[in-house]
């Protein structure tokens, strides 16, 4: 069993997550790379295939919560806005490679290189992307067939979030964290009337700061914000700058964990940065 779990990450991985208490957090990891089995190849597919670096993709919940959305990474879905056609290869263990058309937009201003942006992604069902044992894509390039690996980034947490740290007007600091619903969670709550928790960790792992030291909360079942799928809500903390000494933080650099402290299970998300702000 543990020669399996070390040969087949990916599936170690997405069991975990099956799991109904499993805490999901995104974790990049690489896909099997010592599998030689290759997928097959359409009636139709060049004769040559080029064999190209690796992309990142991300794997996160799909309005549908039958499907998974695999997304590339802006950066290599650039890579690929010339291709004629490109798929996704879903291999598992006791089945044949599917391909799963990956659907590629280019936006810019015509003749302007510089302003286009390229996104692509793919729905594949859960239950079979639950069972992979490898991840690749496929895409038709100048008539030829490029043949790429997939760094998979895994993240099926119920709430997206986005965390900022900006100056305030009288020299404190606001914290700002936007969670984007993607999937429900029957039953969770906020246990008090403590929302968002903020810890700020200097680089020696002490906190110099934490938005409920020394503060009592009022016992009182609320809702988890966004309730809707789609819908995104902010949440927001001020702060002084004052730490826990009684004195201004001092320059340098910082780590923000950003809590919410939700039950049965917390989301939380991190952000460095760098004082004073730039």
């Amino acid at each position: 069993m543990t020669c399996f779990v070390r040969r087949f990450p990916f599936v170690a991985f997405l069991l975990r997550w099956t799991l109904p208490v499993a805490a999901v957090h995104c974790v990049c990891i690489a896909l099997l790379s010592g599998c030689s089995a290759s997928a097959p190849r359409r009636t139709d597919a060049p004769s040559r295939v080029t064999h190209d670096e690796a992309l990142t993709v991300k794997v996160l919940p799909a309005p549908n919560e039958s499907v998974f959305r695999v997304v590339l990474a802006a950066i290599d879905a650039q890579k690929l806005s010339g291709a004629s056609g490109a798929d996704v290869l879903i291999e598992g263990g006791d089945s044949a490679a599917k391909r799963f058309p990956l659907t590629i937009t280019s936006m810019g201003a015509p003749g302007r290189a510089e302003t286009v942006s390229t996104s692509a992604f793919a729905d594949i069902p859960a239950d079979l992307l639950r069972g992979a044992t490898q991840m690749k894509l496929v895409a038709v390039i100048g008539g030829r067939e490029h043949l790429y690996e997939a760094i998979v980034d895994v993240d099926t947490s119920a709430l997206a979030l986005l965390p900022q740290v900006a100056r305030s007007d009288d020299s404190g600091y606001v914290f700002t964290l936007r969670a984007t619903r993607r999937r429900t969670v029957p039953g969770e709550y906020f246990p008090s009337s403590e929302q968002l928790r903020i810890s700020v960790v200097n680089m020696k792992g002490a906190t110099v700061w934490s938005s409920d030291q020394g503060l009592a909360f009022l016992t009182v079942v609320m809702p988890v914000e966004p309730e809707q799928m789609g819908a995104t809500y902010v949440y927001q903390q001020e702060w002084n700058g004052i730490t826990i000494d009684g004195e201004s933080l001092p320059p340098g650099r910082y780590r923000v964990v950003f809590l919410l402290p939700v039950r049965p299970l917390p989301y939380s998300q991190t952000l460095d940065i760098t004082v004073p702000l730039r």
